[in-house]
C-alpha cells in the first residue's frame, strides 16, 4: 500500500480501517488471499486494477501468482484512476472504459466457463 498510500477517494488508511471494522486478522488467508497455501486449481479470474489505488500492488501480485499457478486470468489496468474512481469521476474516459470493461470481463468469464 506504500506507493499509493495517499491516493484520493480511498487511501491506505481507509482500507486499513475497513479491515479493522471487519476484525480481519492480518494472517488470515481468507482475508489476505496472497497468503493462501495454494493458488492452483482456482477458477478463471478477471481483475480490474486502478493505477492510483492503495491496493494496486496487491491486485497485480495476486494476478501474477494465479497466472503462474496455472489459473487463467485477464487483467485490465487503469493508470491514474483511484479506487472507486469509476463511480466518483463518472464522465472521465478512463471511468467509461472501466465500466465497459466490466461487461467485457464478465462476458469473458461466462464464455470461458464452459
Amino acid at each position: 500500500m506504500e506507493e499509493n498510500k495517499d491516493s484520493p477517494l480511498v487511501n491506505a488508511s481507509h482500507h486499513l480501517k475497513a479491515l479493522e471494522y471487519y476484525n480481519a486478522p492480518p494472517n488470515n488467508p481468507e482475508v489476505y488471499l496472497l497468503l493462501a497455501p495454494r493458488h492452483s486449481g482456482l477458477p478463471l479470474t478477471y481483475f480490474q486494477v486502478c493505477g492510483n489505488d492503495a491496493l494496486q500492488d496487491e491486485g497485480l501480485l495476486y494476478e501474477q501468482i494465479l497466472r503462474e499457478s496455472g489459473v487463467r486470468t485477464k487483467i485490465d489496468i487503469y493508470p491514474g484512476l483511484p479506487h472507486g474512481g469509476h463511480f466518483h469521476l463518472y464522465d472521465l474516459p478512463i471511468s467509461i472504459k472501466y465500466r465497459r470493461d466490466i461487461i467485457e470481463g464478465t462476458k469473458w468469464l461466462l464464455e470461458l466457463k464452459h
